[in-house]
């Protein structure tokens, strides 16, 4: 016996013509052909299109009226091809079905909405790229941000990066970072400084860009020079990842809090993922008082711990 909770079904509307489709939907019953329907009722009773119904002017239904005026070799009227592609189906798995057939073909068809679920699909035209949430899952980061003689606490907040260079091994621990992934930024024997979202993945230095401006622009202004040195050679330049500060701390501000990081997960890598840190992150969020930010909120929904 059929389910009476899976009545659904999902349809398609080919034309005749070139065997194209044109059009997909959902429903029960009868509903594949309703919107013949509408064009015969429409056409037969000699309505003009001035006199027509305004809902009956769109891409599909000129597409079924122009079907409908054509006749076949014996003399009868054009109709689309109307094709059940799934049965069986509860009205959200039907939801879902549809919103899928109408992503994979949106260009070729005259569907006006894209489906229920859409905000659950690709956008279109990005398959030359990775997109988080789609290609990978974003993540919670510690990065050690060891100053060094090549780099300063100030100018990493001031414009916007966190860096590392000096050798291909310490380039390198940058790459494991992607666009909209979360860091909190630690400093060896003082604690966490800043959190921030990633922007960009890594470049060398000198391409990065602050405010629309090569970093270049502002060379006179960095508190440490040094990061600019060795530019020309790949192996031992200096290399950023693009960085929106969400809250940060200075080296004295953080000296005269309670801040303690006994409990807190600080690790000798450059780089770490808190997997499975989930007390630290939660202790980090509150610390740098973005636990109810709405942007930390909505990334966190797609970062896996």
């Amino acid at each position: 016996m059929e389910n009476e909770d899976n009545l659904s079904y999902v349809y398609a509307y080919y034309d005749p013509r070139n065997f194209k489709l044109f059009y997909i939907g959902k429903g029960v019953k009868d509903r594949k052909k309703e919107h013949l329907n509408e064009i015969i009722k429409n056409q037969d009773n000699n309505e003009n299109e001035e006199n027509s119904n305004n809902d009956l002017i769109t891409k599909k239904n000129e597409i079924l009226k122009a079907i409908y005026a054509q006749k076949d070799d014996s003399g009868n009227r054009l109709r689309p091809i109307i094709r059940v592609i799934a049965s069986n189906l509860s009205n959200e798995q039907a939801e879902l079905v549809e919103t899928a057939l109408i992503w994979s073909n949106f260009e070729h068809l005259t569907n006006i909405v894209a489906g229920k679920f859409s905000k659950n699909f690709r956008p279109k035209n990005t398959l030359h790229y990775e997109l988080p949430g789609f290609d990978y899952v974003n993540q919670f980061y510690y990065v050690n941000i060891g100053q060094g003689e090549d780099r300063d606490w100030e100018d990493c907040i001031k414009y916007g990066f966190i860096a590392a260079g000096g050798s291909i091994k310490w380039k390198k621990k940058l790459d494991v970072l992607s666009k909209d992934d979360i860091i909190f930024a630690y400093y060896d024997n003082i604690g966490y400084l800043g959190c921030g979202r990633v922007l960009k993945e890594k470049v060398k230095f000198v391409d990065h860009t602050f405010n629309n401006q090569n970093i270049n622009a502002f060379k006179e202004d960095f508190k440490n020079k040094k990061i600019f040195d060795n530019s020309n050679d790949d192996d031992i330049a200096q290399y950023c990842v693009a960085i929106e500060w969400l809250k940060f701390y200075t080296k004295d501000e953080i000296k005269n809090t309670n801040y303690s990081n006994r409990n807190v997960f600080h690790g000798r890598s450059v780089i770490s993922k808190l997997a499975n840190q989930n007390s630290t992150i939660e202790y980090l969020l509150k610390f740098f008082e973005i636990n109810d930010n709405s942007k930390i909120k909505n990334l966190c929904k797609h970062i896996e711990n």
